[in-house]
């Protein structure tokens, strides 16, 4: 079946389509994982949560974590595959617990003594451990790098990301913010993929069902 030349707009989002099954442990035996390659890799598509009716009608409850992913022609899916979306990407865009709309799972940072990764510690309201931490006070945002040592307050509010700033003019020429992220989270394919074609027999999207899975990747 040829692919649809009729345009095919509003697709703002991007996955990653993976199958798990028997895969290579890397010692001579086999484990349950992602099989190579994926599926997909970079697919435009659209991912909209399904109202609590719809949810109602198609499965007989309502869970909240299930949505309808319109993508381009996207034939090879199957049930059971998934949807994998980085963080940062739509719908994977959740700041952790406390640490305010916007702020990332985790941070890595270039120091003095190298790359060191903060991950947000829900428990203590902070970024990293004791050796590199950044916390908020009460006050300010504060930077402690105790191996340099350091300590950094920055004149922002509670709010702002401070992790977008310039690291290297405002705390030393030494540190910067090389990434901000977290897991990615996965979606497995509970119904589809119908593929729509149009006038001319060609395929223009593909629309699967999808719920979120409990445990990130």
């Amino acid at each position: 079946m040829t692919k649809s030349r009729v345009p095919l707009f509003g697709l703002p989002h991007k996955c990653d389509v993976v199958r798990q099954g028997q895969a290579d442990d890397g010692a001579g035996g086999v484990e349950e994982g992602d099989l190579s390659p994926s599926v997909y890799t970079g697919r435009s598509c659209r991912f909209s949560l399904l109202t609590a009716e719809e949810e109602q009608q198609g499965f007989g409850n309502a869970s909240g974590h299930k949505w309808r992913v319109v993508m381009e022609s996207s034939l090879s899916i199957q049930e059971h595959d998934r949807l994998r979306v980085v963080w940062g990407r739509y719908p994977n865009t959740g700041s952790p617990l406390g640490a305010g709309d916007g702020f990332p799972p985790q941070v890595v940072l270039a120091t003095p003594a190298g790359s060191q990764t903060l991950d947000w510690d829900v428990d203590n309201q902070k970024y990293g451990d004791a050796t590199y931490s950044v916390t908020w006070t009460g006050s300010v945002w504060q930077f402690v790098d105790s191996v340099a040592p350091l300590t950094h307050d920055f004149t922002a509010e509670k709010h702002h990301n401070i992790f977008n700033l310039d690291w290297s003019t405002v705390v030393g020429a030494s540190y910067a913010v090389t990434s901000q992220t977290g897991s990615s989270q996965d979606f497995r394919v509970l119904k589809g993929p119908p593929s729509f074609v149009d006038h001319q027999g060609g395929t223009h999207h593909t629309t699967v069902i999808c719920e979120l899975q409990d445990v990130d990747t």
